[in-house]
């Protein structure tokens, strides 16, 4: 049995693109099924330890990082560290209001870093309907200066390219330098080509003592 109709090619595209979507919607069905089940097995988990004896076999050895470093030696860095622990928050309504609860946990000499591809420093980490002075509170740039205020060190890393927004990256860093002071957002080209290159990081790194 054949689909094809050879008196109206037209016909013909529209079988085999109905054909593909099919399979998309398909694909894209098993996809989500097999990421809710994997939320759902690690939503009700709080942080876990984590091993007691790492596999040192996955870190960088001294004699890698010195070789990463161009020979530089580096004796204050810890290959491997314990009694850590580590807590699965999926999706931006369980990540973003912790990370307002760090920044406002901070306090002076502690420090709070961002390595990012691209930021909306207007975005409302703690979300809350119907209470607009929490909102604008909790906006990530009235956070982060409320923490600098406080004596919180604040560093921001951002991804610089076309691929990562060009000009809009450097509109930010702007805001967010004439907001928080002088170079604490800096603009990062690092990544080997200046349309296509990109990190695309995604990390954030805090010290609260």
């Amino acid at each position: 049995c054949s689909l094809s109709n050879p008196v109206n090619p037209e016909a013909n595209l529209i079988m085999i693109l109905l054909s593909q979507l099919l399979l998309v919607s398909g694909f894209v069905k098993e996809l989500y099924a097999l990421r809710t089940a994997a939320e759902r097995e690690y939503l009700g988990h709080k942080a876990v330890s984590a091993p007691a004896k790492p596999d040192d076999s996955y870190y960088l050895s001294a004699k890698e990082i010195t070789r990463s470093r161009h020979g530089a030696t580096r004796d204050d860095l810890h290959i491997v560290s314990d009694g850590n622990t580590v807590q699965y928050l999926p999706n931006g309504d369980k990540f973003m209001p912790r990370i307002y609860e760090i920044i406002s946990a901070a306090k002076k000499h502690d420090f709070i870093f961002l390595a990012c591809w691209e930021l909306n420093e207007d975005m409302i980490l703690d979300p809350q309907p119907g209470n607009a002075a929490h909102n604008e509170k909790t906006k990530l740039i009235n956070a982060f200066d409320a923490a600098r205020l406080r004596g919180v060190e604040i560093k921001i890393l951002y991804t610089w390219g076309l691929a990562s927004g060009g000009s809009y990256a450097e509109g930010v860093c702007e805001r967010v330098n004439k907001r928080l002071g002088a170079n604490i957002c800096i603009l990062d080209n690092r990544h080997g080509h200046a349309s296509t290159g990109s990190s695309h990081m995604k990390v954030w790194a805090a010290r609260l003592q």
